[in-house]
């Protein structure tokens, strides 16, 4: 015989009849220390690691180098799919909360070595193939400079994500985690691919930029348990927290004093002025020469004759001035201009979006790329992609 008893609070929050799991938020609200306890442990251990995320993250490596060196959009999207980067970005939000410093730590492991598997891929990828990073400039997939409607994306995605792992069991966490590795781990391979090239500065602003996303998920993940009733406890949670809005505000400093993506390293093309090739002047015959006379002395003896006079010294004729085609860089990451029209030649300058160049008229198809050469304000003379240059017409 059971004692009756007024108790109406559930033994765990996800095993409530459906009306009051739809209100857990209140349920959460006012549980008391025991309960949430127990419901912040079944938190860490869904969002712990196993051995079933090393091979989920190995196979996605698998995937995105193939995809790469086969430059397949679609097989580069399989491997965003395959990437499993949700498990330990709740895990450190979790582990704020409940505390648990040795989940904190664990999570923070494996999402550092996600990101340097991302960044190796793209490591050796240009290492056996250098032509893969002149193919993937323009490649959708790469989110170099993050628009406002990706941050719209961003900040929607890592809200539903808490939400979601809070209030469901078992929540396909596909959609958020492909959104996630396309905004935030995509771009660290594109940052492994130029940091093999030697453009150490471009790659570092990559990598700013994509530690500020992942800061900020982070960030907007541990107030959305703050607002349903788990705030950051003791204190390693409020040392988690401080530290990733001192990194947010660390970065978008840096962020923002960066140049864009393909930071210069060689000469600054951005501001230059082209200057069209001059025109030949005439040669002015120096006004203290006296012209020669045609004009005999007359003899004494012999009455003066009539010469004819000479006639008029004809006019210069002028040289006409050689038509130079402009043309602007169009690709948003910037353009590389090499010695020669090969993708492992060397880099002469670093050019930004917009800058402007001289087309000289002479183009060649090597390694799949068809390469156009340009002259720079500075003279310098090399090859760029010719599909990242749009000419200019004479009213521009």
């Amino acid at each position: 015989m059971s004692i009756p008893t007024t108790e109406t609070k559930p033994d765990g929050f996800h095993s409530a009849v459906r009306p009051q799991a739809r209100n857990i938020r209140e349920m959460i609200e006012t549980a008391g220390p025991v309960q949430q306890r127990a419901f912040l442990s079944s938190l860490i251990e869904r969002s712990s690691v196993s051995n079933k995320y090393l091979v989920q993250l190995l196979l996605s490596a698998v995937l995105l180098t193939v995809g790469l060196f086969g430059n397949l959009p679609l097989l580069i999207f399989v491997a965003a799919v395959c990437a499993p980067v949700l498990n330990p970005l709740l895990g450190i939000v979790t582990a704020g909360s409940k505390p648990d410093l040795k989940h904190l730590l664990k999570s923070t492991v494996f999402t550092l070595l996600t990101l340097v598997v991302f960044f190796g891929v793209g490591w050796l990828t240009y290492r056996i193939n250098p032509a893969v990073l002149e193919q993937l400039r323009s490649s959708s997939f790469f989110s170099l400079n993050p628009t406002r409607l990706e941050w719209l994306v961003l900040v929607v995605m890592s809200i539903l994500s808490a939400w979601l792992f809070l209030y469901r069991t078992s929540f396909p966490p596909v959609i958020p985690s492909t959104i996630l590795v396309y905004l935030i781990f995509l771009p660290v391979t594109f940052a492994g691919l130029l940091f093999a090239q030697g453009q150490d500065s471009s790659f570092l602003t990559i990598l700013a930029s994509v530690g500020l996303l992942l800061c900020v998920c982070l960030l907007l993940m541990i107030l959305t348990f703050w607002v349903i009733g788990f705030r950051p406890r003791r204190a390693a949670g409020w040392l988690l927290f401080s530290a990733l809005m001192l990194a947010s505000a660390l970065l978008i400093f840096e962020v923002r004093a960066s140049s864009p993506i393909t930071a210069q390293l060689g000469p600054d093309t951005s501001k230059a002025v082209l200057v069209s090739e001059p025109t030949l002047e005439p040669t002015a015959l120096p006004s203290s020469t006296p012209a020669p006379s045609l004009t005999p002395e007359p003899s004494p003896t012999t009455p003066p004759t009539e010469t004819a006079l000479p006639s008029d010294t004809p006019e210069p004729t002028e040289v006409p001035t050689l038509a130079v085609q402009m043309a602007r860089v169009i690709a948003e990451s910037g353009l590389v201009v090499r010695e020669n029209p090969d993708t492992a030649a060397l880099i002469l300058a670093y050019l930004n979006y917009g800058t402007e160049v001289i087309i000289l008229g002479e183009s060649i198809s090597e390694q799949g790329i068809n390469w156009e050469k340009i002259e720079l304000s500075d003279g310098t003379v090399g090859w760029s992609t010719a599909q990242f240059l749009e000419k200019l017409s004479e009213d521009n």
